[in-house]
C-alpha cells in the first residue's frame, strides 16, 4: 500500500490498522490481514463440520457391516430349525447363536453412536453462536447489541403508545404501533395477548431483554481487553512453570490456557486433565481450554488435584 493511500485509508473496525475498503463486514471496513484471519477462521469451523459427517458416516457404514455379517451367519441356519439339547452339536449351535445376537446388539449400538454424531454435526452446522476465536467476534456481538437495543426501545415504546391511546383512541394506538415498525400481525398479538392480564409487552420480556443487552456489553468489553492485551504482547506469551515438568502458557493470541507437559503425561494425570475440562491439542502440543475466567479457575482446581493425587 503506498503512503499517499495509507493516509486515506479508514481504520480497520477489529485491529485499528490502516484499511483500503477492499474487505468489509457488512458496513464495517477491515484490513487484508483481518479479513484473512476469519476466512481461515471460518474454513475451519467447515472443515471441523465435515470431519464429524465424515465419522458419522464411518461409524453408520460399519453399523452396516456389522449388521450385513450378523444377517449372512443368521442365513445360514434354516428357518425354523430349533435347538435341540439332546444333540452333540447343541453347545456349538447356542454359542453361534449368541455369537449373531452379540453382532445385532454390537450393530445397534454403532447405529445409534452414528445417529449422535450426525446430529452433533447438524448442530455445528447450524450453530450461529459468536465464538471468542472468532476475529470478527466484537464486530458480530455490536450487531447483536445494537438489535437488542432497538428491540428494547421498540418495546418500551410500544408499551407507552399503548398506555397512551388504547383506551381513548384505538386507532390512534394501532397507527403510532405500526409506526414503530411493527407488522399487522405484531400488533394485534400485543394487543390482544393469549396469556397476559394487559395489553403490551410483559415485563419479563423488558427484564430479558435487558439482561441479554448487559451480558453483550461486558462480553464485548471482555473481549476488546484481551485484544488490547495481545497487542500488547506482541505476540509473546505469558509462560510459567508451576511444577516440575508443567508450563503454563496464556497463548492470547490464540485465546487458550494451555499446559505443556516436558513428557507425555502418565495416564492418571491424563484422567485428571480430561475430568478439569483439558483437551488435548497436536497443533499447540499442549492440553488447553479458552482462555477466560473459567479457565483460570480450572486451572487451580486441576494442581490441586495433581498435588493430591
Amino acid at each position: 500500500m503506498s503512503e499517499s493511500a495509507t493516509l486515506h485509508a479508514t481504520p480497520c473496525a477489529v485491529c485499528g490498522q490502516p484499511a483500503t475498503g477492499e474487505h468489509t463486514y457488512h458496513e464495517w471496513n477491515i484490513c487484508a490481514d483481518c479479513a484473512a484471519r476469519s476466512a481461515a477462521y471460518e474454513r475451519r469451523r467447515e472443515d471441523r463440520v465435515e470431519r464429524l459427517e465424515a465419522r458419522a458416516e464411518r461409524t453408520r457404514q460399519d453399523a452396516n457391516a456389522t449388521a450385513q455379517r450378523a444377517t449372512q451367519m443368521a442365513s445360514r441356519i434354516p428357518l425354523g430349525q430349533p435347538m435341540m439339547p439332546d444333540h452333540h452339536s447343541y453347545g456349538r449351535d447356542r454359542r453361534y447363536r449368541e455369537r449373531i445376537d452379540r453382532l445385532y446388539g454390537k450393530a445397534h449400538r454403532t447405529w445409534q453412536d452414528a445417529d449422535r454424531r450426525q446430529r452433533r454435526a447438524e448442530a455445528a452446522a447450524e450453530n450461529t453462536a459468536v465464538s471468542s476465536d472468532d476475529p470478527l467476534a466484537v464486530l458480530k456481538l455490536e450487531e447483536q447489541l445494537a438489535a437488542a437495543e432497538r428491540s428494547q426501545a421498540r418495546m418500551k415504546g410500544a408499551n407507552a403508545i399503548i398506555r397512551k391511546w388504547l383506551a381513548t383512541a384505538p386507532d390512534t394506538c394501532r397507527a403510532e404501533l405500526a409506526a414503530l415498525g411493527l407488522s399487522e400481525t405484531a400488533v394485534e398479538a400485543i394487543l390482544h395477548p393469549r396469556f397476559e392480564s394487559k395489553p403490551g409487552f410483559p415485563s419479563y420480556a423488558l427484564r430479558n431483554n435487558n439482561a441479554t443487552i448487559r451480558r453483550l456489553k461486558e462480553r464485548i468489553a471482555g473481549l476488546r481487553a484481551r485484544r488490547e492485551q495481545a497487542a500488547a504482547a506482541d505476540g509473546e506469551n505469558a509462560a510459567e512453570v508451576v511444577r516440575p515438568g508443567l508450563t503454563v502458557v496464556r497463548n492470547v493470541a490464540a485465546n487458550r490456557l494451555q499446559l505443556i507437559f516436558d513428557e507425555k503425561p502418565a495416564e492418571s494425570v491424563r484422567a485428571i486433565l480430561k475430568a478439569h475440562g483439558w483437551r488435548w491439542a497436536r497443533s499447540q502440543a499442549a492440553w488447553q481450554r479458552h482462555l477466560n475466567a473459567g479457565s483460570e479457575y480450572a486451572l487451580e482446581r486441576t494442581l490441586q488435584a495433581l498435588e493430591d493425587a
